[in-house]
């Protein structure tokens, strides 16, 4: 007679659950790392522009060129802050999926735990009841002498 967990598909749903959960956090971490690296690079552009902007400056430029850099880093501030808004975002369904995970894996643990103790209570059982039958058995040899 071999063990059997009763709370097997219930472990094997929580494993399941287990494996979306990381593949769902995986996902929001790497789209977290693109949004983030867009925002980086449109921070990179905007420093570039603002420093063409003040050598313009210093060299002297017409004011028309001067308005363009005003009205290029205006709007690129407004890109920044969109970035920004969704790097937070991002940067919340990370934490979420992280936080999902997480729970899925306690549970996968607690199911791991009980098997582990009721296959080692079945264990002592089964060896108890085995040498239960072994005293029997050299009982009734005895007997027969």
């Amino acid at each position: 007679m071999t063990f059997a967990f009763s709370l097997q598909k219930v472990l094997e749903l929580k494993e399941y659950d287990k494996k979306i959960a990381d593949e769902a956090c995986t996902q929001a971490t790497r789209e977290f790392e693109e949004v983030a690296t867009s925002l980086y690079h449109l921070m990179k552009k905007k420093e570039t522009l603002q420093e063409e902007y003040h050598q313009a400056l210093e060299t002297g430029t017409s004011i028309s060129r001067l308005r363009l850099y005003e009205t290029n880093l205006q709007s690129m501030d407004k890109l920044i802050y969109l970035g920004q808004k969704d790097t937070h975002k991002a940067r919340l369904k990370m934490q979420t999926s992280e936080q999902r995970l997480t729970s899925r894996a306690l549970d996968v643990k607690k199911y791991e735990k009980v098997k582990e103790k009721r296959k080692h209570d079945y264990d002592e059982k089964r060896k108890a009841d085995d040498q239960k039958a072994m005293d029997e058995i050299a009982v009734q040899q005895f007997s027969w002498k």
